[in-house]
């Protein structure tokens, strides 16, 4: 299907056959008993708290998902005990922090539901989406606080983290989540705490969502940024922007080479040593991957950060075995050819490992599936000992979506930018992280299209954020 930028105007006998029977049960129960340690030993550690332990199993190889019949996995019962150490120990190794349980429950979830603030923030740092929606199946479930009660209930309704911290009456866990990025308006949040009767969270909810709206502006055309200098110890800062409209065999576009302009000209004004660019006919596949992989490879070194923006066409492949495989479309590329005409996702990570970049920050103006793939685990071993500390990415939408411009200009550029400008940094600390602009940009987009648009963000390696300041300092 293709995922393109649009305008908008825009898958033997009784006795031995008995005796075999339980010949076979016996070493079937010794077989779970022998297998069995490894993984519930990290979940108990988890538990406890026990930081040492976890980290001696880890080591040795243990499950880092591996579920009890609940569907807790170690990472779920460390966030809720408030063990945030544990919780990031297990993240760092690569367990994956948004599991669910059988009753659609996420470590942030069951975070949120008891406070843990601390948790909720090493949660979030390595990639957790404070909107995650625990969507539980429709049939009973046991408990998601995974108490050994053995009672069954119904689940409820789909709940975000924001619902589960209101509905709980946690305060500083509902500001954390906000801080951090929930979207507001937050009506359920709202009605769930009121239902509880706690009034002051219901109160917090509704001003958040007002100082909010006060702060929100409308898109406005590019101009020269407020002073902003990056507060992340980069040796040079490099980019590298890719903008298609003019196509050889698809469907040209109104406003991609715009928006790539537009961005390698705030990438100047934001103090970039060096910006690279190609647009329209001179962006081929073959140009592409030497910008990516020749240029931009030579160009930076292991404190430096390479921003890499590509505006165009995008497309998904959907494999026999079902996997999907996103695909960037060159000047000459097709989308029915995307295997040998595009470049594939995978070509883009590969390019990230070949960089020597301290950060890798990827923004892409096109929608596909399968392509983003974010590794919440440790990063990608390089030069004598060091990483990449972060490689992050934030893309226009996924399979089915358009890319959709308004007034030329492309939605997602445009926010894209004004969050770079200062409007990302939602705290007030004065610091835009790649996170934060992924949050501004998703909710932004969404809102603005009506959710035929979202963006999607995330960390394909590595535990770093690109980080600058706004103001000056």
């Amino acid at each position: 299907m293709l995922m393109a930028r649009k305008t908008i105007h825009r898958t033997l006998c009784g006795v031995g056959l008995r005796a075999l029977g339980l010949a076979l049960a016996v070493a079937a129960v010794g077989v779970f008993v022998a297998a069995a340690p490894a993984g519930a030993s990290l979940s108990k550690a988890a538990k406890k708290g026990d930081l040492e332990r976890v980290e001696k199993l880890i080591a040795e190889g243990a499950d880092l998902d591996q579920t009890d019949f609940r569907g807790n996995s170690p990472i779920y019962h460390a966030a809720s005990k408030g063990h945030a150490d544990v919780v990031e120990a297990l993240a760092q190794a690569g367990a994956d922090i948004e599991i669910d349980n059988s009753f659609g429950s996420t470590p942030l979830h069951v975070a949120s539901r008891y406070g843990h603030v601390d948790v909720i923030r090493v949660l979030v740092t390595y990639g957790a989406d404070p909107d995650a929606i625990g969507r539980p199946s429709n049939s009973k479930n046991l408990l998601d606080d995974g108490s050994a009660s053995g009672l069954l209930r119904q689940a409820p309704g789909a709940s975000t983290p924001l619902m589960k911290a209101a509905r709980s009456g946690e305060l500083e866990a509902v500001k954390v989540l906000i801080e951090l990025g929930a979207s507001l308006p937050a009506r359920e949040a709202v009605q769930e705490a009121q239902k509880k009767g706690h009034k002051e969270i219901a109160a917090y909810i509704t001003k958040a969502t007002r100082e909010g709206r006060k702060k929100k502006k409308e898109p406005t055309q590019f101009g020269p940024p407020d002073p902003i200098v990056f507060t992340a110890d980069y040796g040079r800062r490099i980019g590298a922007v890719i903008g298609i409209s003019r196509y050889a065999k698809q469907t040209n576009l109104e406003g991609a080479a715009k928006d790539a302009r537009a961005t390698a000209e705030m990438l100047r004004a934001l103090g970039f040593d060096e910006v690279l660019e190609l647009y329209d006919e001179n962006a081929t596949r073959q140009a592409i991957l030497d910008l990516l992989g020749n240029q931009l490879q030579r160009k930076t070194g292991s404190d430096d950060l390479a921003f890499v923006f590509f505006a165009g066409h995008g497309t998904t492949e959907t494999l026999p075995s079902g996997e999907k495989r996103g695909y960037l479309v060159p000047h000459e590329g097709t989308t029915q050819d995307a295997y040998t005409t595009g470049i594939s996702m995978e070509t883009i990570r590969d390019l990230s490992n070949r960089l020597p970049a301290k950060h890798v920050y990827y923004a892409m103006d096109a929608c596909y599936s399968g392509s983003l793939a974010v590794s919440r685990g440790q990063g990608t071993p390089s030069r004598a000992g060091r990483r990449i500390q972060a490689v992050q990415m934030l893309t226009a939408g996924t399979e089915g979506q358009q890319a959709i411009e308004q007034g030329g200009r492309g939605v997602f550029t445009t926010y894209l930018l004004q969050g770079m400008r200062g409007e990302a940094d939602r705290n007030g600390d004065e610091v835009i992280t790649a996170s934060e602009i992924g949050w501004y940009v998703s909710d932004q987009v969404r809102l603005a299209t009506k959710s035929r648009q979202t963006p999607i963000y995330g960390r394909m390696s590595g535990t770093g954020e690109v980080a600058f300041g706004v103001g000056g300092r």
